[in-house]
């Protein structure tokens, strides 16, 4: 049946799970806590080859089911208003080619000149370049920081893509970070009750930074950051105190480029590719910002494509016996962070021993050691065209965008996030440290519609011979 739908109530699908896959459901509830979390964290694609149909679903409660039924006529009545008041798992009928959509198979000529045009804008661009101008300016700030505020034990770092050395183009972005020890005293951390005049007065640190020599100061306290220019070089900067690892996820990012040389040409193109076309926060607010785009792509080569290009580093891998692993560094790894005006511990372990060996022979060689690295075996020879044509067609399924991930399930001490906030949110883009918080909260009102219909036209111009530059350029 044509856009056919199913709803159950979710309750009694557990209940039923539980009785008739008791083994099964004992598995998942070890791994991932609750069945609930186990298909937050699937993918919510479900593919019949048989019938050439795919399923994709949602979980909601009964009066986001009543309000999308007033909506779409496609929503059926419910047997029952009692139903209504309960969550249901709600299951749509996709009628496409399902075999396009996990296998993204595309031409093999097509993909080697993509290819080729991707790395040599890569090689072109003058991210480098940039490095030496970035490193002054942090050092800069870490002086006058800790001049202003009387704090020797303030630093000032780079994060998010600016350290990553693929956003030569956007903000310069920096935390202020406080000692560890610091923040485990807790009360006055968590009690803003002396903000002002202190370190969180954004308009405390914008009146510090114009005394600086910075212009353009521009404190957005909504945001607890502060946006200035360095004058000698025009670059704008963005700085705060890092209250959630910003840092952390900004070395865990790091680690993952590292990984295979194939990551960083697709990073970059992509993150071109947006702010180009103007999908990006960078050209307007409320849209998906370059650090959500690297996750979006991290969590495409891990979960979604059939042979995984990158292992999870967050969880245990088999082998890993380096003492200089920070994965192995439980001592460290669990730390102290302000969430929700609460201290509470996190675990912000991963993986820097990996070292990818790509079609290993047969001979047990992935039980070998390689400077004090841990061989993780892959199958996967997709080039760098491939790979940008699969995120193309990956994410021009709205549906894609409801549940981005690559930490561990396991990532913290937190309660379970909040199912009404995960209905509501059209992009959840999970936090690697903090599995509650959503990197991509702010645009929760605005459906990636845009970023959708970009990404089908330029995978469509492309099949049809268009370049890189011609969809950097294209005009919708």
């Amino acid at each position: 049946m044509k856009n056919s739908i199913i709803v159950a109530d979710f309750d009694s699908l557990k209940a039923y799970l539980k009785f008739s896959v008791s083994e099964e459901y004992r598995q998942v509830v070890k791994e991932f806590n609750n069945l609930y979390t186990f298909l937050m964290v699937q993918c919510i694609y479900i593919s019949c080859k048989e019938l050439k149909t795919g399923w994709s679903y949602r979980i909601m409660h009964g009066n986001t089911y009543a309000e999308n039924k007033n909506k779409h006529h496609r929503f059926i009545p419910l047997k029952s208003m009692h139903h209504y008041k309960k969550n249901l798992i709600v299951l749509f009928q996709e009628l496409e080619d399902i075999q396009a959509h996990e296998c993204y198979q595309f031409s093999s000529n097509l993909t080697e000149r993509l290819s080729r045009e991707i790395e040599a804008c890569y090689e072109a661009s003058s991210v480098s370049k940039e490095e030496s101008i970035k490193v002054e300016i942090t050092n800069f700030l870490t002086k006058e920081i800790q001049k202003a505020f009387n704090d020797p034990e303030l630093t000032v770092e780079q994060i998010r893509s600016a350290n990553n050395y693929l956003d030569s183009e956007g903000v310069l972005g920096l935390s202020i970070r406080i000692p560890q020890n610091r923040v485990a005293e807790g009360v006055s951390f968590c009690d803003n009750t002396d903000k002002i005049n202190s370190l969180f007065d954004v308009y405390n640190v914008a009146n510090h930074l114009q005394n600086m020599g910075m212009e353009a100061v521009l404190p957005l306290p909504l945001a607890d950051r502060t946006i200035f220019t360095h004058p000698p070089s025009n670059l704008q900067c963005t700085i705060g105190v890092d209250f959630s690892f910003l840092s952390e996820r900004n070395q865990l990012i790091s680690e993952y480029l590292d990984l295979d040389k194939r990551i960083r040409p697709l990073v970059f193109s992509l993150i071109k590719f947006t702010k180009m076309q103007s999908i990006n926060k960078s050209s307007r607010v409320n849209l998906l910002s370059s650090f959500s785009y690297i996750f979006m792509i991290l969590h495409f080569l891990m979960n979604v494509i059939k042979t995984p290009l990158i292992p999870n580093l967050q969880k245990e891998i088999n082998g890993c016996e380096s003492l200089y692993c920070n994965y192995n560094n439980v001592a460290n790894g669990l730390v102290r962070i302000n969430f929700k005006n609460k201290i509470q511990t996190v675990d912000i372990r991963y993986h820097s021993c990996i070292h990818i060996i790509n079609n290993p022979p047969a001979d047990g060689y992935n039980n070998n050691k390689i400077n004090n690295k841990t061989i993780w075996n892959s199958s996967n020879n997709d080039n760098v065209g491939t790979l940008f044509l699969g995120l193309l067609q990956y994410y021009s399924k709205i549906f894609n965008y409801k549940m981005i991930w690559i930490g561990s399930n396991n990532a913290c001490q937190f309660e379970k996030f909040d199912l009404k906030d995960w209905q509501d949110s059209p992009v959840w883009i999970q936090d690697p440290f903090i599995p509650q918080r959503n990197i991509a909260r702010t645009s929760k009102y605005h459906p990636p519609i845009e970023v959708t219909r970009t990404f089908a036209v330029a995978l469509k111009k492309l099949k049809n011979g268009d370049s890189y530059s011609d969809i950097c350029e294209m005009k919708l």
